[in-house]
């Protein structure tokens, strides 16, 4: 995203008694939190149809040799931003693929996913740093994620490969999202983007387009679930009551599904070109996802 730590305390404010690594769970209603309702439906689908990819995800996911080069994209994004050591909540973690490397680099991560089954495949992955403290599993519904507040409060929420654009109401996620951080936390999050330009070519993206008209994003619709492709004014717009943004980075507009190499050994001239482009106003707005850096209000 390699150093291994001994086991890690999640920190305690002074004079507290608590034990060790004890993550706490407190009613965002004691802070005074008002949050919306959401399609308890949507959820418990789309948790579904995760448990139902959990066991052959990860080879499906390296069978696209551009997940590689995003994937050490994002997580170069998160190194430049959030010192090692801090607690980041790894949202929509999967099975761990993120999760085991941020440990790796000496951070310190509650990894959070509403599919059992991902969980599952992350725990298995994870046994020696959720072991040693580095990692601890939290898995619920999303409904209960949303309505409570971690403590200790994560210095990050991190979010690759587009978690955020399967919620129906971003308002409401970042709205938690503030009560979870702590003071001048960062949400970095990879979402979808909807102007994807090799997409546009695809009689889909046109009639998902002109279907959501109005949306602020373009909904699209599979067999296992949707994806809500939104717009970056409109996830701005979502996130600026309690966020400001900080930072806007493009990735996968040049590159090539076969012979992809790491973010940070970029070999071939499209590489090479993206590596340079990605942040810049016209091209950021290209790529597959699009990445965005929020920080507390």
């Amino acid at each position: 995203m390699i150093l291994h730590l001994p086991a890690l305390s999640f920190g305690c404010s002074p004079g507290e008694s608590r034990s060790q690594n004890d993550m706490i769970l407190i009613p965002a209603e004691a802070a005074g939190q008002v949050l919306g309702t959401m399609t308890e439906t949507e959820e418990s689908r789309n948790a579904r149809y995760f448990d139902s990819l959990a066991a052959k995800y990860d080879e499906l996911m390296s069978s696209r040799a551009r997940n590689s080069w995003i994937r050490d994209a994002f997580r170069s994004l998160v190194l430049d931003t959030v010192p090692p050591g801090s607690l980041l909540l790894d949202f929509g973690c999967g099975t761990g693929t993120d999760t085991i490397w941020y440990a790796e680099q000496g951070y310190r991560v509650i990894a959070y996913d509403n599919s059992p089954g991902m969980m599952e495949q992350l725990r298995a992955k994870c046994a020696g740093q959720i072991a040693r403290g580095e990692v601890r599993p939290y898995s619920t519904d999303y409904e209960t994620f949303l309505k409570r507040e971690l403590r200790p409060s994560p210095v990050a929420v991190v979010s690759n490969f587009a978690a955020f654009s399967v919620v129906a109401d971003l308002q409401r996620l970042f709205a938690a999202l503030s009560v979870h951080l702590a003071t001048s936390g960062y949400v970095i999050a990879s979402m979808v983007n909807p102007l994807f330009w090799k997409e546009m070519f695809r009689w889909w993206w046109w009639k998902s387009s002109i279907q959501s008209l109005g949306q602020g994003m373009i909904h699209v619709r599979g067999d296992g679930i949707a994806t809500r492709r939104y717009f970056a004014s409109y996830v701005t717009a979502a996130a600026s009551p309690y966020f400001t943004g900080t930072d806007l980075a493009g990735v996968g507009a040049l590159t090539r599904n076969k012979g992809c190499h790491l973010w940070s050994a970029p070999r071939s001239l499209a590489e090479s070109l993206e590596h340079r482009l990605w942040k810049k106003p016209f091209f950021r707005h290209l790529g597959q996802f699009t990445f965005f850096v929020f920080r507390k209000s």
